[in-house]
């Protein structure tokens, strides 16, 4: 069946679910730190056609279209910088494991997996 995503946003910072966990555990486990807020991100900025063509990498025998509203359909800065990632770098030791093609690889490879077992 044919897949219509709606990316009604700007190029965006993504992160990756086990990315996420990863910063999370990093900050749970280091001990004195000098700051309390870190930024646990993907380091990329990210727009629709990006994702579009990381899918369509992953899952090349589906149609999948990308539905956008203008240059700027939601309030979005018209240009985007990268969050600042230096205190969870040099404090926690974090890099982010998952950009955009390796996290929907992962994410595939988990759809799959769970598709080939049997129902419980």
């Amino acid at each position: 069946h044919p897949a219509n995503i709606k990316w009604p946003y700007g190029p965006s910072e993504l992160v990756y679910g086990k990315d996420a966990a990863k910063g999370t555990v990093l900050a749970c486990l280091k001990e004195s730190l000098k700051d309390h807020l870190f930024h646990i991100g993907s380091g990329e900025l990210i727009g629709g056609d990006d994702v579009l063509r990381a899918l369509t990498r992953q899952f090349n025998n589906l149609k999948i279209t990308l539905q956008k509203k203008g240059k700027a359909p939601l309030p979005h800065p018209e240009f985007q910088i990268l969050n600042n990632n230096s205190r969870s770098r040099e404090q926690l030791g974090y890099e982010p494991d998952y950009p955009l093609d390796k996290a929907l690889a992962d994410y595939a490879a988990t759809l799959k997996k769970m598709e080939s077992r049997p129902n419980q």
